[in-house]
């Protein structure tokens, strides 16, 4: 027993002895702590993706034709017309030629051939003359009215003669206005006025 014990004790000193030992030393690590160096990744075991070549598509570009500017547009000079067309001017009715018939009756307008000043109507001048026999008025005339254009033109042959007719039958410068020629009607109406105030020797 007593050899037990003293085996005992000196196992516990020479234990004691090395744990000290190298506690004491503070070269190495517990265990537990002790470097084991750098972790390497674990190698991953997905499969790898799978290789493809690339495809390469090779394109020719079409050639831009630029055309030349300083040649001659054949193509399209023969489409030119080879005169330019002209437009006809208005034709003018003549004025009926007629024969003063003059009124029995004297009158109170002096005879003779009047002529009124040109009256401008906007669209052209208007110019008229009266023929005075046995003091009445036995003819009026248009020297001019507006005939610029094919409108003016159609509307002054149809009002002329109507105008006249009315004046013919008054024997005065009392007319209607004619729809659609009212500013020939009115320069007229100027006109007359200024020649029955002539022949009226005032």
């Amino acid at each position: 027993m007593r050899k037990y014990m003293q085996l005992t004790f000196v196992l516990s000193a020479f234990f004691a002895a090395v744990l000290v030992t190298r506690l004491g030393s503070g070269n190495e690590a517990p265990p537990e702590f002790a470097d084991v160096g750098p972790l390497s990744p674990t190698p991953s075991t997905a499969a790898e993706p799978p290789s493809f070549t690339p495809i390469v598509v090779v394109t020719t570009p079409t050639p831009v034709v630029i055309p030349d500017v300083t040649a001659e547009p054949t193509a399209y000079v023969s489409k030119l017309p080879t005169a330019v067309p002209t437009i006809p001017a208005p034709t003018r009715t003549p004025f009926p030629t007629t024969t003063p018939v003059p009124n029995a009756t004297p009158g109170p307008y002096i005879d003779g051939v009047y002529q009124s000043k040109e009256v401008d109507a906007h669209y052209g001048i208007v110019q008229i003359e009266v023929v005075i026999a046995n003091g009445n008025i036995a003819d009026v005339r248009f020297l001019s009215y507006p005939d610029g254009n094919p409108t003016s033109l159609g509307i002054n042959q149809k009002a002329a003669p109507r105008l006249r007719a009315q004046v013919l039958k008054n024997q005065a410068a009392k007319v209607k206005i004619i729809s659609g020629a009212s500013v020939t009607c009115c320069s007229f109406l100027y006109a007359l006025n200024g020649v029955l105030a002539r022949a009226k020797g005032a």
